[in-house]
């Protein structure tokens, strides 16, 4: 972590640099915030042009400040900005942020210049944010270090965004909403701090805090929200945000998920995309919740603020009309809830103090002539069920319900009761009179029922994750191979790398295969159709033959594999039908082609496994369906490495063949264990090998003894 955050964020004293008397400029409008803002610390505008700004005495230069400030804000045009942070480091300031645009989101030029940037802060040990960011905030210190407008009311949520302008915009819908935080963080192009410092950052601020902040309602958790156009180093974010996780709910609006948002995020602030598949199943193992839009974002965030999570996924809906209560209903089962059942005890209560004509059974359907006080019988009676863990309160506006009288009803019962109470008040003008209430008593509200309830399934989901995690134990069951033979295979691979050698021979894969327990099937390679009748005699048919090299990494492409083979005959005309193919190949392939047998398995079913490693989270496990239904079946499924014993499984669970796999329509069950055993071997193999970019195995042909890696591929590069 970088030592100097806590200056950055609590400083005693600021300068900025580019301070003006111009209202118009951003260094005006920067001091303004901090001055109006409350901030109680020494503040130093810097212009050699003024002796005076907005009261304050002005500096001409940052040198003749008369003391070293803490933190120093800069806003001045970007050719201008080196110089002025190499003086702010040579004063001995030691965090900065720079606001200034037209750095590497502007291209080439500006991408140097912010490489000279990075230069100067890392040799002063300057703990700089930015550039081309709007600035931060901290509502402990009131400190408001933005050019953004509009206030930022105190809560107990920290927010990171790479987007300035998604930043204001939150601003904004913040102080409509009440909503509070903690600080609010734009990081901007990320030039020396990104997410990854401000996140162990925040861990370490919570180690110390004994005494967490109970004053909104909330249960003990801080949140944190994140927009991010990329992740400065992927694998220590995850790391980082599997630790804040156990505690505080993280979640993060992450684009990327198509070409056209890749493209627009580089052209914005200079971000490279990753795998976005990837990127979704490492922020799912580390127990964060990805946003899907802007829109989450904002109820997340509403949500995480305002309520615990749910300690179970049973719900129930209480509404004065049924349509919008049945269209909840899909929406419950949707996001991974369920409809709570209610006890005998609860319905006969029910059935007591509301009409006849109503819905006793969930969803609760009070009616639309439903005054205040029938909603607070009912809303008091599911609160009081063990069989309900969290409420969605549903108001559409009728000729006689009381919005605001029903909102103070909901605000009050929530202070005296712990369970989560989402609401929904449908509707534009009338609706709102209920939302400020609501807002006043902190009471997560939304325009749709199904907005509410898609927050509440995120909340249960970072729940149910938190208490998997306190259980996970991290047993991995793998078969040792001696340290002789690791040895070899680290020696003979990088001679192949030194050689420039790209892929492995088929021969040295299966020679890898074989001492790290992953059975395949017998086969050999010949040169002569004696040899070949040799090996079926040996092992008897059917057999298949191949076309294999280095190379050669889809053999069906070009025709080069032949099943079923179940005779001699059938072998001599495979084999001079392979051979005559082989002549087709480019040359620079054809001269490394052999001809393969190899056993052929039956009676099992085809999957794939494979291992990619990866720029940003190192290596990652792949399974799903297999043989040449990996492109026809969209069955990919993801683990980022390590996996234990457990999380093999789940893969596999998760998989579209595990129906195939346990036994389909009457089918017998195969060798599950087996997979697993090969799957667990190959993740330990590129952990001792650290030179491969790819390993896959396909087909996979799992029976009911064994599960066999029938065809490999492997493609190595030097990390």
């Amino acid at each position: 972590m970088n030592t100097h955050i806590q200056q950055l964020l609590k400083p005693r004293s600021i300068a900025v640099v580019g301070a003006s008397t111009d209202r118009h400029k951003l260094g005006n409008i920067v001091l303004r915030n901090i001055k109006d803002g409350g901030y109680s610390g020494r503040l130093f505008p810097v212009n050699p042009h003024e002796t005076k700004i907005i009261g304050l005495n002005a500096y001409s230069n940052y040198i003749h400040i008369p003391e070293i400030p803490d933190l120093a804000i800069v806003a001045i045009p970007a050719d201008f900005v080196v110089e002025a942070v190499r003086e702010i480091g040579q004063k001995g300031t030691k965090a900065v942020v720079v606001i200034s645009a037209g750095f590497k989101e502007t291209g080439r030029e500006g991408a140097l210049r912010e490489a000279e940037l990075q230069a100067v802060a890392n040799e002063y040990d300057i703990a700089l944010l930015g550039p081309n960011c709007l600035g931060f905030v901290n509502t402990r210190q009131k400190l408001n270090a933005t050019f953004g407008q509009g206030l930022m009311h105190k809560g107990n949520m920290h927010f990171i965004s790479q987007s300035g302008a998604i930043a204001s915009s939150i601003f904004d819908w913040a102080e409509h909403a009440s909503l509070g935080f903690k600080d609010f963080i734009t990081l901007g192009n990320k030039a020396t701090l990104s997410e990854n410092e401000f996140l162990e950052y925040w861990l370490q601020e919570q180690a110390k805090d004994t005494t967490l902040n109970k004053r909104f309602n909330e249960s003990s958790y801080s949140p944190i929200g994140m927009y991010l156009e990329s992740l400065t180093d992927g694998t220590t974010f995850i790391e980082l945000a599997r630790k804040v996780a156990q505690t505080n709910p993280l979640f993060v609006l992450k684009p990327g998920r198509t070409k056209a948002a890749q493209k627009a995020m580089q052209s914005h602030t200079g971000s490279i995309a990753g795998d976005d598949a990837v990127l979704s199943q490492a922020l799912e193992q580390a127990g964060v919740i990805r946003a899907k839009s802007i829109e989450e974002m904002f109820d997340l965030s509403i949500a995480f603020s305002w309520s615990q999570a749910p300690q179970g996924k049973n719900v129930a809906i209480l509404s004065n009309a049924g349509g919008p209560a049945v269209v909840s209903s899909d929406a419950i089962v949707e996001a991974g809830l369920s409809m709570a059942t209610l006890s005998s005890d609860t319905k006969e209560l029910l059935e007591a103090h509301l009409p006849r004509a109503a819905s006793f059974l969930n969803p609760i359907d009070v009616l639309g002539d439903a005054l205040s006080d029938r909603y607070e019988k009912a809303l008091r009676l599911l609160l009081e069920a063990d069989t309900v863990d969290a409420i969605v309160v549903i108001l559409t506006p009728q000729v006689m319900t009381e919005i605001e009288k029903t909102a103070t009803v909901v605000g009050r019962l929530a202070q005296r009761y712990q369970k989560p109470i989402f609401c929904s008040f449908m509707g534009g003008h009338l609706a709102s009179k209920g939302e400020a209430v609501l807002s006043k008593y902190n009471i997560p509200y939304f325009s749709y029922p199904e907005r509410a309830i898609a927050a509440l399934g995120k909340m249960w989901w970072w729940r149910k994750w938190q208490t998997q995690a306190k259980k996970r134990k991290e047993v991995f069951e793998t078969t040792p191979v001696a340290t002789s033979t690791r040895e070899h295979h680290l020696e003979s691979i990088r001679k192949l790398l030194i050689q420039g050698q790209q892929y492995l021979s088929v021969s040295k894969i299966n020679e890898l295969f074989d001492d790290w327990d992953i059975t395949t099937p017998p086969s050999a390679s010949v040169t002569s159709l004696d040899q070949a009748k040799n090996f079926a005699k040996l092992h008897g048919f059917p057999m298949v033959l191949k076309l294999t090299a280095p190379e050669l990494l889809h053999k069906t492409e070009v025709s080069g594999v032949i099943t079923n083979v179940r005779s001699s005959k059938q072998l001599e005309a495979a084999s001079q039908e392979l051979i005559s193919r082989k002549t087709e190949l480019p040359v620079a392939v054809r001269k490394n082609v052999k001809l393969q047998m190899q056993a052929q398995i039956e009676h099992g079913v085809e999957v794939i496994v494979g291992v990619k490693r990866t720029a940003q989270f190192g290596t990652v496990l792949m399974f799903g369906a297999g043989g040449t239904l990996v492109e026809l079946i969209s069955d990919t499924n993801l683990h980022v490495l390590p996996a234990t014993s457990e999380d093999i499984k789940q893969i596999v669970e998760k998989s579209k063949a595990f129906s195939l796999l346990t036994g389909y329509r009457g089918g017998q069950q195969l060798a599950l264990e087996k997979l697993y055993h090969l799957i667990a071997q190959l993740c330990d193999l590129v952990t001792v090998l650290p030179f491969f970019a790819e390993i896959e195995i396909n087909p996979v042909i799992v029976t009911k003894d064994q599960a066999y890696a029938v065809d490999g591929k492997a493609i190595l590069a030097e990390f």
